[in-house]
């Protein structure tokens, strides 16, 4: 998945993104995309986000901390800006 764009969707895609409901927690299709990642990922909680910088700063405030490393070949702006700002290097 990305924020960047999308690439080709089927029929049944496109069918989806035509009649979803897109207010967010508590619509009916959240509730779907809830169970779907839950059932696929086994995770406890689901918070979907807007953009991949809006998950890296909900993602970094609560993993990273004061003087911690987060090694990588080179981050983006908004991720090293979301290190940075929870103390991380």
């Amino acid at each position: 998945l990305t924020d960047s764009g999308t690439g080709a969707l089927s029929s049944e895609q496109w069918a989806a993104v035509m009649i979803g409901d897109e207010s967010y927690a508590g619509s009916p299709s959240y509730r779907k995309f809830e169970a779907v990642v839950k059932e696929i990922f086994g995770y406890r909680h689901v918070i979907p986000t807007h953009q991949g910088r809006a998950a890296e700063r909900i993602l970094f405030t609560c993993a990273v901390k004061e003087g911690e490393v987060v090694p990588n070949n080179a981050h983006f702006a908004t991720t090293m800006a979301n290190i940075e700002a929870q103390g991380g290097k």
